[in-house]
């Protein structure tokens, strides 16, 4: 089965970390691991842009089926291979519980992201006005 599969992914991405791992804890191993690397801009290559014209990673195929948001790649799997290692909970509310997280998840990161890159930018004028 994991032999049509392939994966597009680049070291350091959460998003592509997730398939990894949801394709891993599925038993998918054998599928085609393909890294890019994203110093030499390869996510914008013609290679990814010809899957996901947004230039981004992970891209997944599975036979002719192109997937590219790493949510959407997990749930595919789940419905692809659903008695292995289930990814939700049987109980509704658990399992509503469970794509609440999901969803929040980089929400949260952008906001703290944000937050960060303010406060250097603080720093920066900061700097400017006391060593310029």
């Amino acid at each position: 089965m994991a032999e049509k599969m392939e994966l597009i992914w680049g070291s350091g991405s959460a998003p592509c970390w997730r398939a990894m791992i949801v394709l891993e804890e599925k038993g998918l191993q054998g599928y085609k691991s393909d890294i890019i690397s994203f110093g030499k801009q390869e996510h914008k290559g013609e290679k990814v842009l010809k899957l996901n014209p947004r230039g981004q990673v992970p891209v997944f195929k599975d036979g002719d089926v192109v997937i590219n948001e790493s949510l959407a790649i997990c749930d595919y799997l789940e419905r692809k291979v659903p008695d292995k290692c289930p990814l939700y909970p049987t109980d509704l509310a658990q399992a509503a519980k469970v794509l609440q997280r999901v969803q929040e998840g980089p929400e949260e990161l952008q906001k703290r992201k944000d937050a960060a890159a303010n406060e250097i930018k603080r720093w920066e004028e900061y700097l400017e006005k006391v060593y310029v």
